[in-house]
């Protein structure tokens, strides 16, 4: 068989089709999340292979087939973002802008008066478990694989929870920017008497937080990594960190022993 050479023009072209076809699909994707047409019945990727053709690589998986339905998990997403905040204005964070990420969900439980931690709870006795719960947000992540039935299942307990909660001022459990920036000061202050990795490897004890007060960190606490934790290994514990080890539910502090 005679192997035809694709042609320069061919190529040249390419790259201007295959923008029109995002433009087309963020026409498509705007017209039917405006509700012009209704709501969606059915979403489904279908670019499926049957089988991996010659050539096929691993990353192909992502960048030609996992790619389509990442973009219906944001789609969701996004549709229940608007509904939600029709509901209740500001429970869910914006998917898109600074600090975000489109693929996960940021529920402000302070808009029902709840703490992250209580918001959390109500969700796991109606199905849903959260990744993240804090004093005053949770966070979730579906994924590819998250069926319509579970995407189902947590807007289902989203409207009974805000049918129950009333309406709360979002101000009385706000984080305090005061409290973050003295423990800055202090940590900066001060000298480090470890590194991260003689306080990680040096012998350690675990004592009550509120005891660690010019004890060097050993294993900072952090509740879902990646995180950002209160005090790192190798720094000595100010009396600053204490309110905020309070705050987030942190009990005990592994300390490096004396």
């Amino acid at each position: 068989m005679k192997q035809l050479k694709v042609s320069n023009n061919v190529i040249r072209r390419l790259p201007r089709y295959l923008r029109k076809l995002d433009e087309l699909k963020t026409a498509g994707v705007d017209r039917i999340s405006s509700g012009e047409l209704g709501a969606p019945l059915l979403l489904k990727a279908c670019h499926r292979n049957v089988s991996q053709g010659p050539g096929f690589k691993t990353e192909n998986g992502v960048t030609n087939v996992a790619i389509h339905e990442l973009d219906i998990c944001r789609w969701r997403l996004g549709m229940l973002c608007r509904e939600l905040d029709a509901l209740r204005p500001g429970l869910a964070l914006p998917l898109t802008g600074a600090h975000r990420e489109p693929l996960k969900l940021t529920l402000d439980a302070a808009v029902l008066g709840l703490s992250g931690q209580q918001l959390a709870q109500a969700l796991r006795e109606r199905g849903v478990e959260c990744e993240y719960a804090d004093p005053r947000y949770i966070v979730l992540m579906p994924s590819a694989e998250s069926s319509a039935a579970e995407f189902a299942c947590l807007q289902t307990a989203l409207h009974a929870i805000c049918g129950e909660a009333p309406a709360a001022d979002v101000s009385v459990t706000a984080d305090d920017p005061a409290a973050f920036a003295a423990l800055a000061g202090a940590l900066e202050a001060q000298p480090r008497r470890f590194t991260i990795r003689e306080a990680v490897l040096a012998p350690q004890e675990m004592i009550p937080a509120a005891e660690a007060v010019g004890r060097i960190c050993a294993a900072p606490a952090v509740s879902c990594p990646p995180a950002i934790p209160i005090v790192v290994s190798g720094e000595t514990v100010p009396p600053e960190a204490l309110p905020l080890f309070a705050r987030y539910g942190i009990e005990k502090a592994a300390v490096v022993k004396e």
